[in-house]
């Protein structure tokens, strides 16, 4: 993230939402994430709410916007009893300052 050029648009995909605060420290405009499993069995929700800032949903930290998303149920049974499966569509508009 160093050598990222801050004149650019930068989107993160991070396969699991563990170093936010590090994200929004950079130059990291919008980070995706999941594999968090929240919501696929009950109770592992509560448990991914203790060991994620973010576990499902959405957080502005800084300059930073984060999305987790529940994803779309491929591992473990196939069953969800919190969520449902879900694919994320999000707009994203820049702008010149």
């Amino acid at each position: 993230m160093t050598e990222v050029p801050v004149s650019l648009p930068v989107i993160v995909l991070d396969h699991r939402p563990t170093e936010m605060e590090q994200l929004s420290e950079t130059s990291a405009d919008v980070v995706f994430s999941g594999h968090t499993h929240h919501g696929q069995l009950f109770p592992i929700n509560l448990i991914t709410k203790k060991v994620y800032e973010l576990s499902y949903g959405y957080l502005k930290k800084r300059d930073t916007h984060f999305f987790v998303s529940s994803g779309i149920r491929l591992w473990g049974p196939p069953v969800r009893t919190v969520a449902k499966s879900e694919i994320l569509v999000v707009e994203i508009l820049f702008t010149k300052d």
